[in-house]
């Protein structure tokens, strides 16, 4: 006998049967070529002629409990033992011993049912492999260790006829090898299996149990054949099945995939319940006989093609897509989540329950809508087609997307269409349709007949009007804007003949009616909703619109603000605001150089006047040398607020920035000057997700006298603003992200009297100032989308007047930080601050194409208290470090500013 192995297979140690005889074996066999030594003949069993081929492992044969080395392998039922029995032998039968530890396990020779005790009292059972020749064999009882990399586990003899042998392992198998089921017949696994280096089924049926509440195993398969689960009970397989192989679900108990599975051999459902997500079945054919659960918390995709008249249920919150082309009856139910069938289902019958969805633009069978229930046709628009009846209960909703070509998602039904006591609803518009006129879809279309009346059409939308027209064989949806001319359908006669001679009169087109306005509260909402209700109904700005007309009441109000463009305004509020940095830093060089009350010494190169120093409170005026002048500089830093005022949003803002100044000596009473600085201040409305930006550069003269206890400061700025914005808008079925630059000018004069009186210690200065201020805005245009809006260039303007006292008094520290003593000064002031003219800054805008209107921002504060406060320390003869405060206080603004000065005279 000559044997060759071809080549691609596996060819796996055991005993591949050769041929069978009845009678009697005589005569010799001559052994020719074999591929390795491996191979040998056996002739132990009777009735048998086998090939052995041991793989390099060694092959230990089961004989059972029988005579000992007479040359027959027997096989029968017996125990299992690490040591301690002669119950295995060799392939000739000739020399039994106990099983050889980590040996490949042989059992053949039976012809009935024979059971294998594995007794585990003298040692663990190590194993690298079994073979089951013959049927009827069991296992049971102790664990079995499995070694090396894989443990080869074949069921029978290498033939065809191999494929009716069955053996079951009931004891656990353990260890970390991988378990390959190999030959074509079927092995039942029902032990607690806790093998951990996974599974393949490379030939044969792998049965994990028995129909009863046991058999498993952990762990990824690869199969490549065929593996069934066979339980009574309900039991989770979390592993990942992959291969060419079939999946096969016995029992009537419920089994749950809970891996990713890529298997490709389709899946058998004979009886009980399968249950995974859209992941869980692979890609091949599902027989369904018995049921099928997808439960899917996500949206997903499921392709698999269905047959068979088993159930079929979808629950989870998420979209399930079904595309593949079934032929399934069984009965399907969506009891949550969306089933979207965009292949088909078309023996199906489909129930969906209350708070479920079905979608798609594929076929099924027929359909029933339970009240609280949706039927949403289409992915977007579609139409979903019932080859059967379909039934709308009461209470159950038809939700309906339209197009612009006179399309809408539809219903087609072949049978009949019961659609008693049902609602439908719009959920989506096609953005480039415009409904001022008034649109008509046919939703629904049903050969049997139309059956019973819709109970209305809704919508969450406060700007539109929904009529149903129900046709004996469809169903019409008539949508248009509150306050439009009733839509008619075509007048069938035709249209009006125009007497000869007479010119045909186009009457002017309808302006669109003005239907935002309604919902809207405040100013600045009724002002935007104004603006709105003349976009274009065209392009973006009609894309708008319809995403307006979509919106309930609530939705719409925050819709307007986030359209205001109301941080344009409120900016104004801003830059205007801050304007009284400028003349402050003016007026305080001004104080501080003539050395009068509440002045804050500054750093300067100077002309030797000492009142840039901290001063003493008493004493004679001093003189100035007309011959010096001084250079100064001055970093400051302010941010502030304005809350809501019902209408523009709260307002915060900052600035932080410096100023340089010179200035000479005029006369023995007089100071000139010039200043110039840069700055860059930030706002923000948060309410209108809505900010900006603006670098500043100042530039301005001021003047200042001293006459006695008199002194006379004043004035004029001009800064530069380079602002930038940016404004996000969203709502539901829109959203922008918007940006504008643009230049803007503030122009300022300003003046402060006041008049020195000195008690003792204290020195007061009431005093009295007045300030015009200008801002000039630019024209500009938003970037970003159909909500961008422009602005024509304008101006605001308004004036400050002053009424305050101011208070200083110094003291010398004698003993407590210097033996010599060190003069402290302490200053404060307290004022109030009327701001008269446009303290409501406005600002008008347009959407492109649409009509101007105007939103007001955060107003200034028409009367402030304005609170300073410092201190003063001189540090020997020639420094000062100085500390202060300025505070604007109002009802509902405050902006505060600190300074910190180190002034040293060379």
């Amino acid at each position: 006998m000559n044997v060759t192995a071809s080549g691609g297979g596996s060819f796996d140690p055991g005993i591949y049967r050769i041929f069978n005889y009845t009678g009697t074996l005589s005569g010799g066999l001559a052994v020719g070529s074999m591929p390795t030594p491996d191979f040998s003949v056996q002739t132990a069993v009777p009735g048998q002629v086998n090939l052995v081929n041991t793989a390099g492992l060694t092959l230990s044969f089961w004989d059972g409990p029988g005579t000992p080395g007479d040359g027959v392998i027997s096989g029968s039922s017996g125990t299992w033992q690490a040591s301690g029995d002669s119950n295995w032998t060799n392939r000739q039968g000739l020399s039994n011993a106990a099983f050889a530890a980590g040996s490949f396990a042989v059992f053949q020779g039976t012809t009935g049912p024979s059971v294998i005790t594995v007794d585990t009292t003298l040692g663990p059972v190590t194993s690298s492999g079994m073979q089951f020749a013959s049927g009827g064999y069991t296992i049971q009882g102790g664990d079995i260790t499995l070694t090396g990399a894989q443990a080869v586990i074949r069921v029978g003899d290498g033939t065809k006829n191999g494929e009716l042998t069955q053996a079951t392992i009931a004891s656990n198998l353990i260890g970390s090898a991988q378990l390959m089921k190999s030959d074509l017949g079927i092995l039942n696994l029902t032990g607690t299996n806790s093998y951990t280096g996974g599974t393949v089924v490379s030939a044969g049926i792998l049965v994990l149990g028995d129909g009863a509440t046991s058999g498993s195993i952990i762990g990824d398969v690869v199969n490549n054949a065929r593996l069934s689960f066979f339980r009574s009970d309900a039991v989770t397989f979390g592993g990942a099945i992959s291969g060419r192989g079939l999946v096969e679900k016995l029992g009537t108990g419920s089994l749950t995939l809970t891996g990713v599975n890529s298997y490709t051999g389709g899946t058998a459902i004979a009886a009980g319940t399968l249950i995974g997500q859209a992941t869980s079945f692979g890609s091949g054919r599902i027989s369904n006989l018995g049921a099928l659960i997808i439960d899917q918390p996500t949206d997903a995709t499921f392709a698999n093609i269905m047959t068979g008249n088993g159930s079929f249920i979808k629950r989870g919150a998420g979209n399930l897509n079904v595309t593949g082309l079934s032929i399934f009856g069984g009965p399907t139910t969506v009891e949550a989540g969306k089933l979207s069938v965009n292949g088909t289902l078309l023996l199906a019958t489909v129930t969906v329950l209350s708070g479920a969805t079905l979608g798609g633009s594929g076929a099924v069978g027929a359909a029933t809508i339970q009240s609280g229930a949706t039927i949403a046709p289409g992915n977007s628009i579609g139409t979903l087609t019932v080859t059967g009846n379909l039934v709308l209960a009461a209470g159950s909703t038809y939700e309906v997307e339209v197009a612009g070509n006179g399309t809408s998602d539809r219903i087609a039904v072949s049978g009949s269409a019961t659609v008693t006591g049902s609602q439908v609803g719009v959920t989506a518009l096609d953005p480039q349709t415009s409904y001022i006129s008034g649109q008509r879809y046919t939703i629904i279309t049903a050969t049997g007949g139309i059956v019973g009346a819709v109970a209305g059409a809704v919508s969450r939308s406060a700007f539109l009007d929904l009529t149903i027209d129900p046709q004996p064989n469809r169903v019409d949806l008539v949508i248009q804007v509150k306050g439009a001319p009733s839509v008619t359908p075509p007048d069938p006669a035709g249209p009006p003949v125009t007497p000869p001679g007479t010119t045909p009169v186009t009457p002017p087109a309808s302006p669109p009616p003005a239907i935002f306005e309604t919902v809207a509260q405040t100013r600045n909402q009724f002002a935007t909703a104004g603006g709105l209700d003349t976009l274009p109904q065209v392009g973006r700005t009609l894309a708008l619109y319809n995403s307006l007309l979509m919106l309930d009441a609530v939705s719409a109000r925050a819709a307007f603000d986030a359209l205001s463009g109301e941080i344009h305004a409120s900016a104004k509020s801003a830059l205007v605001d801050e304007s009284w940095l400028l003349r402050n830093a003016a007026n305080d060089r001004l104080r501080a150089a003539f050395g009068t009350v509440g002045a804050q010494p500054m750093a300067t190169l100077n002309y030797g006047f000492t009142a840039d120093l901290a001063l003493s409170v008493k004493g004679p005026m001093p003189t100035l040398n007309a011959d010096r002048f001084a250079v100064w500089g001055q970093g400051y830093g302010a941010w502030g607020r304005s809350d809501s005022d019902g209408n523009a949003a709260k307002l915060t803002r900052s600035t932080g920035g410096f100023l340089l100044g010179a200035d000479a000596a005029l006369f023995d009473t007089l100071r000139l000057g010039v200043i110039a600085g840069y700055s860059r201040s930030s706002f923000d409305v948060n309410a209108r997700r809505s900010s900006g930006e603006s670098d500043n550069y100042h530039l301005g003269l001021y003047a200042g006298g001293q006459w006695g206890a008199l002194g006379l400061r004043t004035g004029a700025s001009y800064t530069w603003h380079e602002i930038a914005t940016r404004r996000t808008v969203a709502f539901s079925g829109f959203g922008d992200s918007l940006r504008s630059d643009y230049t803007a000018g503030t122009a300022q004069l300003f003046g402060e009297l006041g008049y020195r009186i000195d008690l003792g210690r204290v020195a007061f200065e009431p005093f009295a100032g007045l300030a015009y201020v200008n801002l000039h805005t630019d024209g500009f245009t938003e970037t970003g989308g159909a909500a961008a809006l422009s602005a024509r260039g304008d101006d605001t303007s308004l004036g400050y007047s002053t009424l305050g006292l101011r208070a200083s008094t110094s003291l010398n520290l004698q003993g407590i930080l210097a033996s010599r003593g060190v003069d402290l000064t302490l200053r404060g002031g307290l004022a109030w601050r009327h701001a008269f003219g446009e303290v409501n800054p406005n600002a008008t805008l347009a959407f492109s194409g649409a009509s101007a209107f105007t939103v007001a921002g955060v107003p200034i504060a028409r009367d402030a208290a304005i609170v300073e406060a410092g201190l003063d320390l001189a540090i020997g003869k020639s420094a000062t470090l100085g500390l202060s405060y300025t505070g604007q206080l109002a009802q509902d603004t405050q902006d505060h500013a600190f300074k910190g000065v180190l002034a040293v005279r060379f």
